[in-house]
């Protein structure tokens, strides 16, 4: 499958996330923790709406240990949260952000990052900072992995 790449500007975008640190076999489990830890606080306790689908960033990412933040954007910050792990922040912004849509199941996401990997090498890009998806499809809804929408930001320089 093409996965075209294009460079793109992201303004700052308030969230609020709660961090993860997981091995690759326990990764869904513990995005799936995290953002119902994020969902439960926001919307439940504080009646807030996300601005949009959820999203992990991905701050350490090998063979053995993964850590993330798994979220949700808001229309506008809040100041601070109660909670111990949800946090208030900002998505990574940047004058330039790799961008690429991946079509389907979230164990070929791989083959995403390499094309978005070798495109950086092609055009004398490194990364600047942590990758992150936002997940467009619901699996809930949508039980067909074929047609799962994942949006993917690399920050580059």
């Amino acid at each position: 499958m093409s996965y075209p790449i294009e460079t793109i500007s992201l303004q700052p975008q308030p969230m609020v996330a709660s961090e993860a640190t997981t091995t690759p076999a326990e990764l869904a489990q513990a995005i799936g923790q995290s953002l119902g830890e994020v969902w439960k606080y926001l919307v439940e306790q504080r009646g807030i709406q996300p601005a949009g689908p959820p999203f992990v960033i991905y701050h350490h990412f090998s063979p053995e240990q993964i850590t993330i933040e798994a979220g949700l954007p808001l229309s506008q910050p809040i100041t601070t949260t109660d909670s111990q792990r949800v946090k208030v922040s900002f998505l990574p912004a940047g004058d330039e952000v790799a961008h690429t849509w991946h079509i389907g199941p979230y164990d070929t996401l791989s083959q995403t990052y390499d094309t978005i990997r070798a495109w950086m090498q092609e055009h004398g890009k490194e990364m600047a900072g942590p990758s992150f998806e936002f997940y467009w499809t619901d699996p809930a809804d949508n039980p067909d992995p074929s047609t799962w929408r994942t949006e993917i930001f690399q920050p580059v320089k």
